[in-house]
């Protein structure tokens, strides 16, 4: 069963979109990474709370909002992943698929940032509470969505905090073998300017 995300009234921001394959098992499977250019201000989610522009603000079990990093999403059954939209939610496989058979992994929301309880990155930019400040290559701020993460050195990823980065392989690896995939960071949000 498809859950469409509401798709909140868009501000204004300058976000840029790459994508990137990566080949795991024989397998193509296609990671969408957002990067920002310039962040001007955010996607209200209509309590208050909102996400970074590009993303979609989507309900969590709780009924809060979180964020889905990208546009007009789609919202999985359990509440806390997602997947681009034209994709359906596997979350018994952990993949969001294609009809034409091409697949993805699941994406994880993020908190959306509220009124108060946020993570200040110190350059007057925030992510949401339980997030981390990360810095992106142009020295402007993203944010991890996991407490105490692990900046990669390519400023487009994260890992949770006791992972290792291996941009090479796309994975946060931990020291008992077990790993993941990266974490993309998601905008911080820029207060707008009156």
């Amino acid at each position: 069963m498809k859950v469409f995300c509401l798709t909140a009234a868009i501000l204004m921001a300058v976000v840029s979109t790459d994508a990137f394959h990566l080949r795991e098992n024989q397998q193509s499977a296609q990671i969408f990474m957002q990067k920002p250019d310039v962040i001007i201000t955010s996607v209200s989610c209509g309590d208050g709370s909102s996400c970074p522009d590009g993303s979609t603000c989507c309900k969590l079990s709780s009924g809060q909002y979180a964020c889905c990093p990208t546009p007009k999403a789609v919202s999985c059954d359990d509440h806390i992943h997602c997947c681009p939209n034209g994709y359906t939610c596997d979350t018994k496989e952990g993949r969001c698929n294609q009809k034409n058979g091409e697949f993805i992994s699941l994406l994880v929301k993020t908190p959306a940032v509220q009124a108060v309880n946020s993570v200040s990155c110190g350059d007057g930019s925030s992510c949401p509470d339980g997030s981390t400040c990360c810095k992106l290559s142009s020295g402007q701020y993203a944010c991890c969505p996991t407490p105490k993460a692990v900046c990669c050195d390519d400023h487009i990823h994260c890992c949770p905090n006791g992972y290792t980065c291996d941009t090479k392989e796309g994975k946060c690896n931990q020291k008992n073998g077990e790993f993941m995939f990266l974490l993309v960071k998601t905008p911080a949000i820029t207060p707008a300017k009156q």
